[in-house]
């Protein structure tokens, strides 16, 4: 599931400033509900890469792999990216899980490659990534423990 909602909303990445909105053609009979068309957004490469191959390396420029698909929750929002880390040419390579929030665009390099804010040590342990199963997502925060009211000790007395 989250391999075709990759490709239905994580593929294309926007930069900010270098597209203008364009209006599709109506269609010849439209319909009464809408006579204006679908909107559309025309993109140059300079302003939006495919996520799918990119590879990843640390702020150190150590290669950690390349992306292999990415994780959506169920409104869309990108949640983390699967990357194929791997060891010396590709032997022993295995799928994980990094949160997308951990990764960025180089400042000077353009888009180009992923940076992870985690060392190639942080992610040699992690649990590999497998398509069915709970998903751990590295660089994840913690989730927030629930607060439990204490119980009333004036409420055992008899």
């Amino acid at each position: 599931m989250a391999g075709r909602l990759a490709v239905a909303f994580g593929l294309i990445l926007l930069a900010a400033g270098s597209t203008a909105p364009a209006r599709a053609q109506p269609s010849p009979s439209p319909s009464p509900a809408s006579t204006e068309g679908t909107s559309a957004l025309v993109v140059n490469d300079a302003g939006a890469q495919t996520l799918l191959g990119m590879p990843v390396q640390t702020s150190k420029g150590e290669d950690l792999g390349r992306v292999v698909d990415v994780v959506v929750d169920r409104h869309g929002d990108l949640m983390a990216a699967i990357i194929d880390f791997g060891c010396f040419l590709g032997v022993g390579t295995r799928k994980i899980a990094i949160d997308w929030r951990m990764l960025h665009f180089p400042q000077s390099d353009g888009l180009n490659k992923l940076i992870a804010d985690l060392s190639h040590d942080e992610l040699r342990n992690a649990p590999a990534y497998k398509a069915n199963e709970p998903i751990v997502i590295m660089g994840a925060p913690a989730p927030k423990p629930t607060v439990s009211a204490a119980p009333d000790p004036s409420a055992a007395k008899p």
